[in-house]
């Protein structure tokens, strides 16, 4: 049954695409003075997220029906979008700004449509839009936070195809006129309908589907947006071999006018995140289609914290050398470069080597790595105690030997979650250190979830360290079969 209903997606999609396609313009494709996705991404140096502002939502927002868009956009703390902040944005540096926007919590339902935007907010974002334009940036404009009425399922595929095209029928006409640096981006980190970040082919299959009818409904639109330059994610647009290998890209009218969106908050500062770079450009290589990174960044409590410029230039520069360009996030809080109520820079250092970034080499140490399920306890850490306790999201706590990692006294350690597995989510969520007695000694949450720097206390003899995933609940058979995959391990070294 499911391979049926697989079979049928696909279908349903060739036929969606002939439907579609034979409305549009067939010289589309001699308009050679619009721009493609190489010629663009050929001038994008780094670009920078908008975040928590347009895409800031509330729950039951819908119902309350407002032409007061501040009433939305300042929902999660931050101030009314300038254009003084987008002029500094693009003083900065920057030349391509994404503009992450939540478009459900300000629709309403007629006999038409259940889906209709309403025009106050679809005019503040044209005027946030038109902020960025005016300084000759590049802008992507997405569907961010629309999981209400956009998932990735299968089964009711046909009911979200509807509420996209709805959805993009809309914004694609309300931009049409508008020239070939604006691009659009059909949905961000599109997830299940329970929201719980697995991953399932079902999903991956759905995906595909749902961006070929964005691309589908946007190009029926014609005008520029039938040689506009549009962007489509993977799966929550993980970057695991397992999703990228899942992905399809979509059929399209016309040639390079298509970008695959990927998001990566890996926290490596050195040449360990080469791995994921050589892992994107094989994909962007087997779809023939440019890749970039629409999300990336770090937190203002970076660990080590006199190595976040330096990761934020290893980084770019890294993905540079594959053909992928970054886009920062920018959330106006942990993740801020500009402070949005003085309008002014905040982080000069990490701006500096992302406009002009430098990989760095750190040298090997040794490393102690833990694949096999047998060294874990299906509990998690009390933090008034260390002892070991149940999770009610299911966690596993490195416990070799039942006592946990042996430690020197007063010597750091690296400590980092390895995941490779798709939708995974993995966090680290604790780390405990005992004596040689195992008497509980410490008890410290880690600010950054994958890689984490930590001194042992001067007693300590042992260390215990748990993960799980915030946002859905795992078996221990999920472990097991994410271990079993070689998918999920804690990776401890010393220096």
């Amino acid at each position: 049954m499911k391979k049926l209903k697989r079979l049928l997606a696909m279908a349903l999609t060739v036929i969606i695409s002939i439907q579609i396609y034979s409305n549009i313009n067939v010289d589309v494709r001699a308009k050679s003075s619009k721009l493609t996705a190489t010629q663009i991404l050929e001038d994008i140096n780094v670009g920078w997220n908008l975040g928590n502002s347009l895409d800031s939502c509330v729950a039951n927002g819908r119902s309350v029906q407002t032409d007061n868009t501040a009433y939305f956009e300042t929902a999660w703390g931050n101030p009314i979008v300038t254009k003084e902040l987008i002029d500094l944005v693009h003083t900065a540096g920057f030349r391509a700004i994404r503009i992450p926007v939540t478009w459900y919590y300000n629709t309403y339902a007629n006999e038409s449509s259940d889906c209709n935007i309403r025009n106050a907010w679809m005019e503040r974002v044209a005027q946030v839009v038109d902020y960025a334009l005016a300084n000759d940036m590049y802008v992507i404009l997405d569907s961010h936070h629309d999981n209400p009425i956009i998932w990735a399922q299968l089964e009711d595929v046909g009911i979200v195809a509807k509420n996209t095209t709805d959805l993009w029928l809309q914004i694609a006409v309300r931009f049409r006129d508008y020239d070939s640096r604006l691009m659009f981006e059909g949905f961000n980190e599109i997830n299940n309908k329970q929201n719980n970040w697995k991953y399932s082919n079902e999903s991956a299959v759905a995906c595909n589907y749902l961006n070929q009818v964005f691309v589908n409904t946007v190009r029926s639109t014609g005008g520029n947006n039938a040689t506009r330059v549009l962007i489509c994610g993977t799966y929550i647009c993980e970057n695991s071999k397992t999703v990228l290998d899942s992905f399809i890209l979509p059929v399209d009218s016309v040639d390079d006018r298509l970008i695959v969106d990927v998001h990566s908050y890996n926290v490596e500062y050195d040449q360990s995140v080469e791995e994921l770079f050589v892992r994107l450009e094989e994909f962007s290589k087997r779809i023939k289609a440019p890749v970039i990174i629409g999300e990336f960044g770090s937190v203002n409590t970076y660990s080590p914290n006199d190595f976040r410029d330096i990761h934020a230039g290893n980084f770019v520069s890294r993905a540079a050398a594959h053909g992928i360009k970054c886009f920062w996030w920018d959330d106006g809080g942990k993740y801020k470069l500009f402070d949005r109520i003085t309008t002014s820079i905040t982080q000069p250092a990490i701006i500096g080597l992302l406009m002009n970034p430098k990989p760095y080499q750190s040298v090997n140490t040794a490393k102690d790595r833990f694949t096999d399920i047998s060294d874990y306890e299906y509990q998690t850490i009390d933090e008034k105690n260390g002892a070991l306790v149940k999770a009610y999201k299911g966690a596993l706590t490195l416990n070799v030997n039942k006592k946990g990692y042996k430690v020197e006294p007063g010597s750091s350690y690296r400590i980092k979650l390895e995941t490779k597995s798709p939708g995974d989510g993995m966090c680290m969520n604790a780390i405990a250190f005992y004596d040689k007695n195992g008497k509980f000694i410490s008890f410290t949450k880690p600010s950054q979830y994958q890689l984490y720097d930590i001194k042992a206390p001067e007693n300590a003899q042992y260390m215990r360290v748990s993960f799980y995933n915030p946002w859905g609940y795992r078996t221990l058979q999920d472990f097991r079969n994410y271990f079993a995959a070689g998918n999920v391990y804690l990776e401890i070294s010393k220096y």
